[in-house]
């Protein structure tokens, strides 16, 4: 008799959040203070929105993330915490939506858990935490 495992997909968000969180404990954080790539347009866009003297495209262009941030900040929570809360909703949406979507396009559990997984372990997911 052949035993296996099935995880239900009630499983899905609290994976994902835990996979989340062990993924940010293990990989690098981006210094902002240090270096200066793409963050330093949104963090500005965020902050003064279209007032801000670093406006400069492509990244004007992409402005509703960082209106949404300063829409977070008004709730008492910093510039860089709202990104970041941004970032792991985004994230587990991500995760929990990929799993349901491939669960109901091939009718498949199993399948659904690898495209989760796969997800959840791409060099792009692990670090833009």
């Amino acid at each position: 008799m052949k035993t296996t495992l099935q995880i239900d997909g009630k499983w899905v968000f609290p994976i994902a959040l835990l996979i989340i969180v062990i993924l940010d404990a293990l990989t690098n954080t981006i210094d902002i203070t240090r270096n200066q790539w793409d963050y330093v347009y949104y963090l500005a866009l965020a902050r003064d929105g279209f007032n801000t003297e670093l406006l400069a495209s492509p990244f004007v262009y992409r402005f509703f993330t960082p209106f949404l941030v300063n829409g977070i900040t008004k709730t008492g929570l910093s510039t860089e915490n709202g990104f970041l809360l941004v970032t792991y909703i985004g994230a587990l949406v991500q995760l929990t939506g990929i799993f349901y979507f491939v669960r109901w396009a091939t009718r498949s559990t199993r399948g659904a858990w690898i495209a989760f997984f796969v997800t959840a372990l791409s060099l792009f997911n692990v670090k833009f935490l």
